[in-house]
């Protein structure tokens, strides 16, 4: 774990209202946040039993997926750096709900702070209550935006948008990605992920090597990927 006053600081740039606080609201909500490093792959967890609170995510990029006992996964949303994300339905969470994970899609920094400490805060600085309700409501529409996205389209657009997500967060043409990770997005198995791929290469519209995906034909691509 590596934990400096610069990460500290960064809570301060994602609530964009920050001077709102008192001076001693400012301290105590600077010590209350719990800062955690995470390697890439690393599970997202507290030491404490409740969970349900806010997160900010100081460094690099996180995920929330559902996991099945077979070992099917889906990805259901995204958290990148600069993003805030609330998870207040964990601790209310019957025997036979469902209950999401998180994970560290990179080297992450998170800033955490418990339901219990920020909720009196909150009642005294309404733009914070604002601020929890709305990116609730922000984290629940981008859920239901993948989910429609990734269950209810075909194979071939679900992959081809990935793919093209992923080029626009790495800037680049080719990617870092293996047939697994796809799969784990889209909630469908490797060889399935594999398949489709190949076809896509065969078509010219990209390439392929051990954990890489390079496009050869944006344009088509990017077509495919907005094709219901």
């Amino acid at each position: 774990m590596y934990i400096t006053d610069t990460y500290r600081e960064q809570i301060s740039k994602i609530l964009p209202f920050w001077d709102a606080f008192s001076p001693e609201q400012k301290t105590q909500l600077k010590q209350d946040f719990i800062i955690k490093h995470y390697l890439r792959g690393d599970y997202i967890s507290f030491n404490s039993k409740k969970k349900d609170g806010l997160l900010l995510l100081l460094e690099g990029r996180m995920r929330l997926y559902l996991s099945a006992e077979n070992g099917r996964e889906i990805s259901i949303l995204f958290i990148h750096k600069g993003e805030a994300f609330t998870i207040m339905t964990v601790d209310e969470a019957g025997p036979n709900d469902i209950v999401p994970q998180l994970q560290a899609y990179e080297d992450s920094v998170i800033a955490y702070i418990s339901r219990a400490q920020i909720s009196p805060l909150a009642f005294q600085v309404p733009q914070l209550a604002e601020f929890i309700f709305d990116t609730a409501a922000r984290c629940a529409q981008s859920i239901l935006n993948c989910m429609e996205k990734y269950m209810f389209c075909s194979l071939r657009h679900s992959i081809a948008s990935v793919i093209i997500e992923q080029a626009g967060r790495e800037r680049c043409d080719n990617i870092h990605i293996t047939h697994e990770q796809i799969a784990n997005h889209l909630g469908t198995t490797r060889e399935v992920v594999s398949r489709e791929v190949e076809r896509l290469r065969c078509e010219g519209l990209i390439s392929t090597s051990r954990g890489k995906i390079g496009i050869l034909d944006r344009e088509r691509l990017s077509l495919l990927g907005i094709v219901r």
